[in-house]
């Protein structure tokens, strides 16, 4: 019974983002590997794909290199340089700075927080450079923990809910909200420290010359020390 009611959960989250399915459909595919070189100090490398053109055409390729620090199991921090590259064509400088919380509200109920400084340098035609504060926030329903109700419906499957919201910073044209992101997915944890996270979402662009709005299919593949608990 309370598989049915996950299912049908994800359902009704999905048909709002299901209804403007035949606008341009995206796909999101990365690898990612987290290593921990200390208790506190870890790693992060990954690669993404990025297709648009209802998936026909390979627009970007992101490479990201990070290093971050981890406080506690709630809380950590890390920077990242991240090589973007446009059909192949132009290459695009960017640097991250993240800072990640956690908060259990339940048993089987988590909230999380990211929030990222994001830095575009130019390339090519674009003079400008830019400069994002984005807000995430992410509600899982977290079943692999023991003590969770759900544990033994699945113990693997972590479904979840989100949206981003992308602030302009340092930029007085228009207003500094132009893009909002939205959703709907579940992690599945594999053996040999491995998961996939699926998601399905909508790419809403707002205040911008000629917005792309698009459904977005999401598939990622975390490798290594992703879930980190300490010893």
């Amino acid at each position: 019974m309370k598989k049915y009611i996950a299912i049908s959960f994800l359902l009704f989250a999905l048909m709002p983002l299901l209804a403007k399915a035949s606008e341009d459909t995206k796909l999101w595919s990365s690898v990612g590997h987290t290593s921990y070189i200390t208790n506190n100090l870890f790693l992060d490398l990954e690669e993404e794909l990025r297709f648009d053109d209802k998936i026909s055409n390979l627009a970007q390729v992101h490479f990201n290199f990070g290093v971050g620090w981890r406080f506690n199991d709630n809380f950590k921090l890390s920077t990242a340089y991240r090589v973007r590259a446009y059909d192949w064509d132009y290459i695009r400088n960017e640097y991250l700075i993240n800072a990640y919380a956690k908060y259990d509200i339940s048993n089987s109920l988590e909230i999380n927080y990211r929030f990222r400084y994001h830095h575009k340098d130019t390339y090519e035609d674009h003079k400008e450079n830019k400069e994002y504060l984005r807000n995430k926030i992410n509600l899982s329903f977290n079943w692999s923990k023991k003590s969770s109700p759900f544990y033994n419906v699945s113990k693997r499957f972590t479904p979840y809910i989100e949206a981003e919201a992308l602030y302009r910073f340092n930029y007085d044209k228009a207003s500094r909200f132009d893009e909002i992101r939205y959703f709907v997915g579940c992690k599945l944890d594999l053996p040999r420290k491995m998961e996939i996270d699926l998601a399905f979402g909508y790419q809403d662009e707002r205040n911008v010359n000629n917005p792309k709005d698009a459904c977005v299919i999401s598939v990622g593949l975390s490798l290594g020390d992703y879930k980190y608990k300490a010893k």
